[in-house]
């Protein structure tokens, strides 16, 4: 791992077998709000909680 900001510490990380597994996240089966909108006008829609998610983008 290089240094940060001419930093030229030594560093080692350990990984632990298994421990950089990640839960696949599935989608919501329904989105909420207006199903028909205006042209120009601001809609809000939810869904819920994707647990293991920390961003949503592209729908």
């Amino acid at each position: 791992m290089d240094g940060n900001a001419a930093d030229v510490c030594q560093y080692t990380i350990h990984v632990v077998s298994v421990s950089t597994e990640v839960p696949i996240v599935t989608m919501p089966s329904t989105f909420s709000g207006q199903q028909n909108v205006c042209l120009g006008t601001a809609q809000t829609y939810s869904i819920a909680p994707l647990v293991g998610a920390t961003f949503l983008s592209g729908l």
